[in-house]
């Protein structure tokens, strides 16, 4: 099974390590930046302070292990840009060796205030562990930050 969940995610020039979210509790980061765009807000959330700010264009990716059956995801998000076709996404990765075959993902509606995204749905036919990718896709406005917080995961 360790062959199929990566240590890092990697895209050309830019490398995102893959880092661990308390599932079913709002996302609590350390203060410190842990890569470059990507660390805690302080002053906004869902439902209250802190959440997970990625200020740039860019993806944040953790592991969530899975027991066979279904199971479902969702999180909050905010952007104040409302750009059409680059709103935030969430998405699970597939993993084969546990029966998701394909990435599942949904993106945030337009609008700029606090809004769910989800749930978002997978069957595993085994016990395993899936990537979730959180993503800012809002490339046409330099400095839009992307919000993500209450997760929730059944």
């Amino acid at each position: 099974m360790a062959d199929c969940v990566p240590t890092v995610l990697a895209e050309p020039f830019i490398f995102r390590p893959v880092q661990q979210i308390r599932l079913g509790m709002s996302i609590d980061m350390p203060q410190q930046t842990i890569i470059q765009g990507i660390d805690k807000e302080s002053i906004e959330g869902n439902p209250s302070p802190p959440c997970l700010r990625l200020r740039f264009p860019s993806k944040h990716a953790f592991r969530w292990g899975v027991t066979t059956g279904a199971h479902t995801l969702k999180i909050d998000t905010k952007q104040v840009s409302n750009v059409t076709a680059k709103r935030p996404r969430v998405t699970v990765k597939a993993n084969p060796s546990i029966g998701v075959p394909n990435d599942v993902y949904l993106d945030a509606g337009a609008g700029t205030g606090w809004m769910t995204v989800g749930p978002i749905s997978v069957t595993a036919t085994d016990n395993g562990v899936l990537i979730v990718e959180l993503e800012n896709r809002d490339d046409e406005n330099w400095d839009s930050p992307a919000y993500f917080d209450n997760l929730v995961r059944t």
